[in-house]
């Protein structure tokens, strides 16, 4: 059942979800490790318990999860203990009837709270700022409290659904893919009242010991400890993998930079697995009875299996096709959610890049009408109407981009400012406008002034002024930031020519073509000149 979840088709068939499957790896075998040191086998076994986490946080941050995992493992299915008995323990608490498992485990705990504390730490202090994430990436962040957690709670249904039912799983979830909660009364909040009511009942019942096998808080661990507890116990440790390592995406604590993601549930899911494949285990063993009824269950048991192995192996091979290449993921994931405008942004830079640019400039349009507030479709629209050599529209489309980032406090200032030097160039191809090209760029480098194509395009514009100090300054300013910026040193090598010295500016165009060997302009440049010295 794990082997063929179509959840696990991005983490598998992605490189960038190869992270997800190397995490799981060393997340089992902390838990691996960790089992060992329960049984006793020394308390080495914590360590290489410890170390197999360490491996999987580095690999991703949701492997600290294995931390709270090994824990409960240790406290209800390894040493046996239930709600009650731990109750019981903590508010009668006696050195005389101190159970015998409780110095072990308390050893053990240690090592690993402090293994997460001092992780939470080196963390926070990681993080110099903390981070900011656009809104159409995460949408629900502008709504106000409560109507943001109602939807981000909403999300645990979503994520249990796509495990449960895997039809419409995609790789983008923004834009509009699932509506935003803005009310109390919306039906879909009994969605998520039910969800996190089965779950927390399933907990409690799992952990709430009822048949009391032991008098000594789990201190009797001689052979079978019950059916009826065993059962618990399966239901402990399945439920914990589905629960803590979902917590770091889930939104309700500490908000992430995406709604619903199926890499995430890579970990969770073989929770999931396990818990249906206990589940079916149930049903298959009613078959044996000679109750009718119990042989129904059974019949339907086996049944259900199969279909869900079919369905799922299926879906599995059609995910896998779909990821296939960018503008198959596209295109698939456009089909089940039209209005998430940045998916038809990026099929549009995919058919772009294929030369099908009229396909192309029809999705965009699409995207700017569907979406209008949403700064990525326009900027994209504008970049492909300036290659189009149609500058007033281009021009037109990449204001209206520039005053939506202008909003948008999780845009990079970068981009912000690429924006603004595309506008400049524009302009400054009109004679008449090239004052105004340089204070678009202006403001351009005024946003990020590490961007050396900015300082490179005010150096160009100012030189066709006959600004020509100005502009070598440009030039140099760009070749600082950017050393390997052939145009930069091209730019240059003409700036000083025209000023007269022509011994630099021939140094500045064999350092172009250094850099860049099929520059022609740089050898034109530098032919002329060595022609003119003979």
């Amino acid at each position: 059942l794990f082997a063929v979840h179509p959840i696990h088709t991005e983490a598998v068939a992605g490189v960038v979800g190869r992270a997800d499957t190397i995490a799981g790896i060393f997340f089992l075998l902390s838990l691996i490790s960790y089992r060992r040191a329960t049984k006793g086998e020394g308390f080495q076994w914590v360590w290489w318990s410890l170390l197999s986490c360490l491996c999987s946080v580095l690999c991703k941050e949701m492997g600290i999860m294995s931390v709270p995992v090994c824990l409960t493992y240790d406290l209800f299915i390894a040493n046996e203990n239930g709600l009650m008995s731990i109750l019981k323990f903590f508010f009668a608490y006696s050195k005389k009837t101190t159970p015998t498992w409780i110095r072990p485990f308390l050893k053990r705990a240690a090592a690993l709270l402090v293994f997460l504390v001092v992780f939470m730490v080196l963390r926070i202090r990681m993080m110099s700022v903390t981070p900011t994430f656009a809104v159409e990436d995460n949408e629900a962040l502008s709504l106000d409290s409560p109507f943001r957690q109602l939807h981000w709670a909403y999300m645990t249904f979503i994520n249990s659904w796509l495990l449960l039912n895997p039809s419409w799983i995609c790789h983008d979830w923004r834009m509009g893919a699932i509506p935003l909660i803005k009310s109390v009364t919306d039906p879909r909040n009994l969605l998520t009242v039910v969800t996190l009511g089965t779950i927390g009942m399933l907990g409690l019942y799992s952990i709430f010991r009822i048949d009391g096998h032991t008098t000594d808080g789990g201190n009797s661990r001689k052979g079978s400890s019950g059916r009826k507890y065993q059962n618990k116990k399966i239901l402990t440790f399945g439920l914990s993998l589905i629960i803590f390592p979902f917590i770091p995406a889930s939104n309700l604590f500490i908000p992430v930079g995406f709604v619903v993601a199926e890499r995430v549930l890579y970990l969770p899911s073989m929770g999931f697995c396990l818990l249906i494949t206990y589940g079916v285990c149930r049903l298959l063993k009613l078959s044996r009875s000679r109750n009718c009824i119990h042989q129904l269950l059974g019949f339907l048991g086996k049944a259900g299996l199969i279909l869900l192995l079919v369905f799922h192996a299926s879906k599995t091979v059609q995910r896998n096709r779909d990821w296939y290449s960018k503008l198959t993921l596209y295109t698939s994931a456009a089909k089940k959610y039209p209005t998430n405008t940045h998916l038809i942004g990026n099929m549009g830079r995919q058919y772009t890049l294929l030369g099908d640019t009229k396909f192309a400039e029809e999705l965009y349009k699409y995207a700017v009408e569907v979406n209008p507030d949403v700064w990525l479709p326009f900027m994209n629209y504008g970049v492909l109407l300036k290659k189009a050599a149609r500058f007033d529209e281009a021009e037109v489309m990449l204001k209206r981009a520039a005053v939506l980032m202008a909003d948008e406090r999780a845009v990079s200032k970068e981009k912000i400012a690429r924006v603004y030097t595309t506008l400049g160039n524009i302009m400054a191809k009109n004679s008449s406008r090239m004052e105004e090209g340089l204070e678009f760029i202006g403001k351009g480098i005024e946003v990020y002034p590490k961007l050396a194509e900015a300082h490179n395009s005010r150096g160009s514009i100012l030189h066709k002024l006959k600004r020509l100090p100005e502009a070598k300054a440009s030039f140099e300013e760009a070749i600082e930031l950017n050393p390997q910026y052939a145009n930069a040193h091209f730019n240059w090598g003409l700036a000083v020519l025209h000023m007269g010295d022509r011994k630099r500016a021939e140094e500045g165009f064999k350092k172009t073509l250094a850099i860049d060997r099929n520059h022609l302009q740089a050898k034109s440049q530098l032919m002329s000149l060595l022609q003119e010295q003979q």
